[in-house]
């Protein structure tokens, strides 16, 4: 049977593509200038634009009951596909201008992983990269010891084993389900320290008590928490370690939590940010002011995408229960300091920033009410949830 000459230039037109194709892929594979596209993270980052509706509207075109059972809600898939390809194959992320010019300007790509996965009133880009200074003490301290910081430097996924020296909380009754902590314990305000160089600590009036604070306001609201009581920050200068290495000193306490508490559920890393203006960091709902929240994700985590899922329904009640009150939520990748946050730990992991320096302790304090609020209902409807998926155990036979 002879094909019709349709039927060929189809068959030509196909073949013609597939080794256009390769070739493409191929030039791609060893071009230096596109020689990170296909990292996983680039694939996971151009993927998180498409919807799960969108994978199974695919797959139903092998299981075609896929079609029958689910059904797309709201604008069509079309665009997110496309878009999905075109970062896949460019490295181009639009609306993100550095993915644009990163290769063409040298060290725009040095903060290519730092993004804004839900925009805040008020949040900019280079918001993204306002951190908190080391504390005077540290700096000092490390200054004295010759060649400490090449003895301590932290190395991609390097972390401490020895967490027996890092005490744990008292026990309060019922099953421990958060545990609260503050990497860089020291972190204070203008109003309460003085600025020393751009460093603004205190070895007590900290973002340390608005963590007790919070975790004080989650057990009234029947949510099981540990609170840790730990200074990092001490620890460093005794151990005569640099101040990167706060958050190996941190995941030796979380580390030792989840051991000592097998339920942990939720870790919350409470910082303050850094030199922010207060009027990016202060908002007045109801007649009483409170320091704006930032969700911060660490990408070097392998597992950052659930994180991430937790900090967009979180911000969402924020909004929804308290307008303005959250600045978004971003994430941080490789080049942004330590980027994994100890986050890896659970998918229930979140680094919060609340306000910065230019904020006050009482104004901190609010915050932490409200987010108790927000999130022992978070808590709730999860713990509902939860309850109702777990299958009944079948009662055994008389």
């Amino acid at each position: 049977m002879k094909w019709s000459p349709f039927y060929n230039a189809i068959f030509f037109a196909l073949s013609a593509g597939t080794a256009l194709l390769f070739v493409l892929v191929s030039l791609l594979l060893v071009s230096s200038n596109h020689q990170d596209f296909l990292y996983s993270s680039s694939i996971q980052r151009a993927a998180s634009n498409v919807s799960s509706i969108t994978f199974l509207d695919a797959m139903g075109m092998e299981i075609p009951s896929l079609h029958r059972t689910v059904q797309a809600q709201g604008e069509p898939e079309s665009s997110t596909m496309q878009s999905f390809f075109f970062q896949l194959i460019t490295g181009i992320y639009p609306g993100d201008l550095r993915s644009l010019l990163g290769r063409e300007l040298p060290g725009l790509l040095t903060y290519d992983d730092a993004r804004i996965i839900v925009p805040g009133q008020g949040l900019e880009l280079v918001d993204l990269y306002v951190e908190s200074a080391a504390p005077n003490a540290v700096v000092q301290d490390v200054n004295r010891e010759e060649g400490t910081k090449s003895r301590d430097a932290v190395q991609p996924g390097q972390i401490e084993k020895d967490e027996t020296k890092t005490p744990i909380p008292p026990s309060i009754a019922g099953e421990k389900r958060v545990f609260i902590y503050n990497t860089h314990n020291r972190e204070s305000w203008t109003h309460v320290a003085p600025t020393v160089g751009t460093s603004v600590d205190h070895p007590t009036k900290n973002i340390q008590l608005v963590g007790k604070r919070f975790g004080k306001l989650l057990q009234e609201k029947g949510v099981n928490n540990i609170v840790s009581e730990n200074d990092f920050i001490q620890q460093l200068i005794d151990q005569k370690k640099t101040y990167p290495m706060a958050y190996a000193e941190s995941f030796k306490a979380v580390k030792a939590a989840a051991k000592q508490y097998p339920a942990l559920e939720y870790y919350f890393d409470i910082h303050r940010d850094g030199d922010v203006s207060r009027s990016k960091t202060a908002i007045t709902i109801n007649g009483k002011t409170y320091a704006r929240i930032l969700f911060v994700i660490g990408t070097r985590n392998r597992n950052f995408m659930q994180n991430e899922r937790m900090a967009k329904e979180l911000n969402a009640l924020v909004e929804k229960k308290y307008p303005g009150l959250s600045r978004g939520v971003i994430a941080k990748g490789a080049h942004e300091g330590n980027a994994e946050y100890n986050q890896s730990i659970s998918p229930g992991s979140l680094l919060l920033e609340v306000g910065g320096i230019n904020n006050t302790l009482e104004e901190s304090y609010n915050t932490a009410e409200a987010f108790a609020d927000v999130f022992a209902e978070y808590y709730q409807k999860a713990e509902r949830v939860n309850k109702e998926q777990t299958p009944k155990s079948s009662k055994s036979k008389e």
